[in-house]
């Protein structure tokens, strides 16, 4: 096959390549200029959108001096794997500001590395910090704190009021479908039941049962109505669904996402603050797979283990039992394969279109990222047979989750966020640059910014901006997807100060650590080998959960935080 790119990284680090990637080589430092020096996540989206925002910071300052003998600004950008180690050597690097970084900025801020940025989250956005003045080519008088979306805004601010960080790019997992597919095979639903005939037939309102929601209108709005959809797929000799044996982890997070968008975003955010009240604890689960509920529960930080039996766990290990039930809805071959990794899955399903060695495939469980870090096989593919399968053309989407069941269809699609993508100053930049680092920031979340990142990269932030229906046209498909996505749903984020996130971010929400469960005395980390190798069930796998994950498992690794 033409076009074959290959990456090997290990589980850990892959499930963080999860934000913008920057060429490690670039421009020479210009001796005339002051340098700035930003650090960027090593990850998928070899990203193009901070280039340009950058020239444009560049080009505002370009008259401005910051030190003697020196005129203008050039902003110098690194990649690097920069998490929660480099508080050990943040002050010995070049970087002086971290952008989308899987670092936390909270523990970062208590160890008094990084910079207090209140004064930037206090002012207005046509305030420019350099000059020490409002910006009169700059209407935008809103406050930074009102662009940032309230429970993100919340997670960066200390109890003394102050602020330290701010938001990267909001991140999900899910189910990439093949639109262009779907509309050739007529795989959409109809409005009066059954499948379209025809492009020109009304679709049904889809999972959120609202037509005038046109991004999901034909989608199957239900776990029964998906599997419909698979089984029409392998009427027409094709393949459902796929993903990377190497990555069993993105399938533990999709059910972290069919099990948030039924428990929905109070319920489920209460697996990140530990505060509140869970009304969605199982009892029991009857023969005829009827949900019996717990009475309300109050949670806090020791009792966490909780919710492991909330119902939405369960559904989604329901909808995991119904796909591997049956081998014609995916390869199981591929889908454990130790040498099928996600980069080989993103081109394999690209590249189904037109295999005659492979079923076309219609989806492929993936992040929201996926789209700029296949990059190179779009490029490969749009050479090999024309620009209809170049990145701007081929119309791929995100598959609004259908419901666990009938009476949740009409609820908006909730998402989970990931609790990865911070970035902050460090401590230690030299004081005449500090307000220009707070500018930059500043000018990374204008709304001018905002649409560079959708637009060049595919990707939000949690930040408060709006398309007019042009520009929303000019988008290539991914990036009206994810726009899609921010308008349309509600989401449940695992960011969270709690002091149980402080202290133990990655066991609680690393796709890894959340679906460990032991059934028969045998210990799982991923219900999918659980149930491909050895046939467990979903309500076995699902009590396995609170077997594992049991008071005194949980006192003993968590009682820091208590």
């Amino acid at each position: 096959m033409k076009g074959k790119f290959h990456l090997l990284v290990s589980g850990a680090l892959l499930a963080l390549s999860l934000t913008s990637c920057m060429p490690s080589s670039g421009p020479s430092v210009n001796a005339d200029k002051t340098q700035l020096y930003v650090g960027v996540y090593e990850g998928g989206l070899e990203s193009g959108s901070y280039y340009k925002i950058a020239q444009e910071f560049e080009a505002k300052y370009a008259e401005t001096s910051f030190e003697e003998g020196k005129m203008g600004v050039q902003v110098m950008f690194s990649e690097g794997r920069y998490s929660d180690p480099l508080s050990e050597t943040i002050h010995g690097v070049s970087e002086e500001i971290f952008l989308d970084t899987a670092a936390s900025a909270l523990k970062f801020h208590s160890k008094d590395l990084i910079l207090d940025v209140s004064d930037l989250y206090e002012s207005p956005m046509n305030y420019d910090f350099v000059k020490k003045e409002t910006d009169p080519a700059n209407p935008d008088s809103t406050l930074f704190k009102d662009k940032i979306r309230a429970d993100r805004l919340d997670y960066f601010q200390e109890d003394d009021g102050k602020y330290y960080g701010v938001p990267g790019y909001s991140q999900f997992f899910g189910i990439v479908y093949d639109i262009d597919m779907f509309n050739q095979y007529n795989l959409f639903f109809a409005k009066n039941g059954g499948f379209v005939t025809s492009s020109s037939d009304e679709r049904s309102p889809g999972p959120d049962g609202d037509p005038s929601t046109t991004y999901d209108n034909g989608l199957p709005a239900t776990y029964d109505d998906f599997f419909a959809l698979c089984d029409k797929i392998v009427s027409l000799e094709m393949t459902p669904i796929m993903w990377g044996g190497t990555v069993q982890e993105y399938v533990n997070s999709l059910l972290s996402a069919l099990a948030c968008d039924f428990d929905g975003k109070e319920q489920t955010e209460l697996n990140y603050n530990f505060s509140g009240t869970a009304n969605t604890l199982v009892s029991e689960v009857k023969a005829d797979g009827t949900v019996v509920y717990k009475d309300p529960t109050a949670i806090t930080a020791s009792n966490g283990y909780e919710l492991y039996s909330q119902a939405g766990r369960y559904h989604a290990l329901s909808f995991l039992e119904r796909l591997i039930a049956n081998k014609k809805y995916y390869n199981a071959s591929d889908c454990t394969s130790l040498g099928l990794t996600n980069l080989d899955a993103q081109e394999q399903f690209l590249y189904s279109k037109y295999s005659s060695s492979r079923k076309r495939t219609a989806m492929l469980i993936e992040g929201s990222w996926w789209n700029k870090e296949a990059a190179g096989v779009f490029s490969a593919m749009a050479a090999e047979y024309g620009e209809q399968d170049s990145q701007s053309s081929r119309n791929i989407g995100l598959l609004p989750l259908p419901k666990a069941t009938a009476e949740k269809v009409g609820e908006k699609f909730t998402v989970l966020e990931r609790a990865v993508g911070d970035g902050f100053i460090k401590s230690s930049i030299p004081s005449f640059k500090i307000n220009l680092a707070k500018s930059f920031l500043q000018y990374l979340y204008q709304d001018s910014s905002s649409k560079t990142c959708l637009d060049l990269d595919s990707q939000t932030r949690p930040v408060e901006f709006a398309l007019s229906d042009t520009e929303y046209d000019a988008l290539v498909p991914w990036s009206k997807t994810m726009y899609d996505l921010k308008k349309n749903t509600i989401v449940a984020t695992s960011f969270s100060d709690s002091k149980m996130m402080r202290t133990y971010s990655s066991d609680l929400w690393y796709a890894p650590n959340l679906w460990n469960s032991t059934v028969s005395g045998a210990t799982y980390t991923y219900p999918t080998y659980a149930m491909i190798n050895n046939g467990v069930k979903a309500l076995p796998y699902f009590e396995g959960l609170s077997t594992y994950m049991n008071k005194v498992v949980w006192s003993s690794k968590f009682s820091a935080a208590f």
